[in-house]
């Protein structure tokens, strides 16, 4: 009776220093990628729509409501409600978003994008409903 007692605690002491050598050999390694070195840019260009490719926009406006541009060269980007948006100055690429929309360009070349809805094109120089 002894034997089998002695047997079974030195077959678990093996057990358990077998597996504790087996998850050392095992551990998750992940090698350096330097993932965290890399600088990414994103630019305005990366949000305009085909339609406005020839245009060279300096700043990104977003919103609902009512919004209103720059003197610059706008990118305005609207929700899915009912917008009221005025570009004024610049050449403007105007996406409207899924409302019934009321786009002014305003001064320049204006590309208007209307979107879902039923929109109300003013001084655009390209439309796209």
């Amino acid at each position: 009776m002894r034997f089998i007692f002695r047997f079974l605690v030195f077959s678990l002491i093996v057990i358990v220093l077998a597996s504790t050598l087996t998850a050392i050999a095992t551990t998750n390694t992940i090698p350096p990628t330097r993932l965290d070195n890399v600088i990414l840019s994103f630019q305005i260009g990366h949000l305009r729509p085909s339609a406005c490719a020839g245009l060279t926009l300096t700043t990104l406006i977003t919103g609902s409501g009512v919004i209103t541009g720059t003197a610059g060269n706008d990118l305005i980007l609207t929700s899915s409600n009912i917008d009221t948006i005025d570009g004024l100055g610049g050449n403007d690429c105007i996406v409207g978003g899924g409302g019934d929309d009321n786009i002014t360009g305003g001064d320049g070349n204006d590309i208007c994008i209307g979107g879902a809805g039923e929109n109300i094109f003013t001084a655009c120089e390209g439309e796209v409903q």
